[in-house]
């Protein structure tokens, strides 16, 4: 009879503290801890107008792509691409809701096998025909 009630009581324990984690785990893992905004950019209003968000809880593949993408861009120089005239195609914005930071803001222009990417006035970036393909599926409105 001891024996039973003492495996019924591990086994209670056992479960709370797989309960605990359980819960500790959902608290703290709930929030996003990076998100990417994808949306246009009125050059003539100066208004941004965001119409997709992807989070690292929801679409974690996504976001780990772009930023592997933006991470493995060829750097360039501006003459090399005439982008200061133009609108750009697409903006996306990398950002971290935990930090209350914004850690990216990429202006993209997509041309045929390629796309040019925007990070600051200073940085300039190319990816290759994939990249781009995988972009424009990812970064187009739905």
């Amino acid at each position: 009879m001891k024996k039973s009630v003492f495996v019924v009581l591990v086994l209670l324990v056992m479960a709370g503290l797989f309960l605990g984690g359980v819960l500790t785990g959902k608290a703290v893992y709930e929030n996003p801890t990076r998100e990417i905004l994808v949306g246009t950019t009125d050059e003539e209003e100066e208004v941004t107008t965001f119409h997709q968000t992807y989070t690292d809880i929801e679409d974690q593949t996504v976001v780990d792509n772009l930023q592997q993408i933006l991470l493995f861009s060829e750097q360039v120089e501006e003459s090399e691409e005439n982008i200061e005239g133009g609108r750009s195609d697409v903006l996306f914005q990398v950002n971290s809701p935990k930090s209350f930071a914004s850690l990216h803001s990429v202006k993209v222009w997509f041309e045929e096998d390629h796309s040019i990417l925007k990070l600051r006035d200073d940085d300039i970036r190319k990816v290759g025909k994939e990249d781009t393909n995988y972009l424009k599926e990812v970064l187009s409105e739905k």
